[in-house]
């Protein structure tokens, strides 16, 4: 039916869409950024601190520098903005309440960005480092299906090689938010972020049968070499505008 709706219904067969507001509102995709700002901070941090905490048998640091929180937080909401401003101003030109209006909104968005981000850095990140260490953040990810080269499924990772061999496959694209390897165990988990208004227990349990989590943790398994034993989702939630 949702196929139907979107591609195939309506009177000239190309299916309806959802009408969309022109500011857009806070969603994953800017707080996946400063998120992504962050992981890859800490990638940055382990390599250039590895060293010195060898030499000092220093324990490694859980709590980010806030200057670092704020950075990454300012940066994700100040590109939504920018964003944002982009796609509202046409319906705003000539129109001093519209306007008015539209910025209150933007201010409103901007600050739950940077809200999202500050609590999940404060709260959830430093429990998160005292068992693991961040591996790869927001890799590219695929596998390449019924291949028709001689390579096989997957057993390059890089599916270009595929392409020059004349092979006739599909490749199934991911992109993975974090992984991450416990400190002890060494097992690998894959960790996924979402935002969402309110808790939704059907919307929960459908993670265990997922698509998106089940493609990205066989891809980065096969580039890895290592199993992919596990996922978490971690859920932000923003609660509804009203």
């Amino acid at each position: 039916m949702a196929r139907y709706l979107g591609y195939h219904a309506g009177d000239h067969g190309t299916g309806w869409r959802r009408r969309q507001t022109a500011i857009p509102l806070a969603t994953g995709a800017a707080v996946h950024q400063g998120l992504e700002l962050l992981g890859k901070w800490i990638q940055d941090a382990d390599v250039r601190e590895a060293p010195m905490r060898a030499a000092a048998k220093r324990e490694i640091i859980t709590g980010l520098p806030k200057d670092v929180i704020a950075w990454a937080a300012t940066e994700a909401a100040s590109q939504y903005e920018q964003q944002a401003r982009h796609k509202g101003l046409q319906l705003t030109l000539g129109d001093v309440d519209a306007a008015a209006s539209y910025n209150q909104l933007i201010l409103e968005q901007r600050t739950l960005v940077e809200g999202l981000i500050w609590l999940w850095a404060l709260v959830r990140l430093p429990g998160l480092l005292v068992e693991y260490r961040v591996i790869d953040v927001e890799a590219e990810e695929a596998i390449v299906l019924d291949c028709t080269c001689g390579l096989g499924d997957s057993t390059v990772s890089d599916w270009r090689v595929h392409q020059t061999r004349g092979c006739t496959g599909i490749v199934q694209m991911g992109r993975g938010d974090w992984l991450i390897q416990h400190r002890d165990t060494e097992d690998i988990i894959y960790d996924e972020f979402k935002t969402k208004a309110t808790p939704n227990y059907g919307w929960e349990k459908a993670w265990e049968h997922s698509g998106q989590l089940l493609v990205n943790m066989e891809a980065a398994s096969r580039r890895l070499g290592k199993p992919v034993s596990g996922a978490m989702i971690d859920v932000l939630y923003k609660g509804k505008r009203d």
